[in-house]
């Protein structure tokens, strides 16, 4: 889960959980009373196949498999089949990916740290 209070920024995340979590809680959880928060372009899925307590961010892709290349290998690069390439936001901040690729390659962003190559 992540937490949010004052001044906080998600945009092109994903967030993926096993289907054992222990809190039936909305994966993003923001403090009463704050303001200024960007939220949304985000991918949420879990392994069980139940959506998660809540509402979707503008732009969400909730339950939408990402397609990582080996999760058990730890590449979590996108297949070239994956919904998230090119459905992400434009960060001016964010230039270059996880690998120092320049971002976009597409006609926008990927969701994720990895832009498909």
């Amino acid at each position: 889960m992540l937490h949010f209070g004052e001044q906080s920024h998600l945009d092109a995340g994903i967030l993926s959980a096993g289907g054992r979590a222990r809190r039936r809680t909305h994966p993003i959880r923001v403090d009463a009373g704050a303001s200024g928060l960007d939220i949304g372009y985000n991918s949420i899925s879990k392994s069980d196949g139940k959506a998660p307590v809540g509402s979707p961010y503008p732009n969400d892709l909730w339950m939408v498999s990402p397609q990582f290349v080996s999760i058990a290998n730890r590449d979590f690069h996108l297949q070239s089949t994956s919904a998230l390439i090119d459905t992400g936001t434009t960060m001016s901040t964010v230039t270059n990916d996880m690998d120092s690729v320049l971002r976009p390659l597409g006609i926008n962003y990927d969701v994720g740290a990895p832009e498909k190559q």
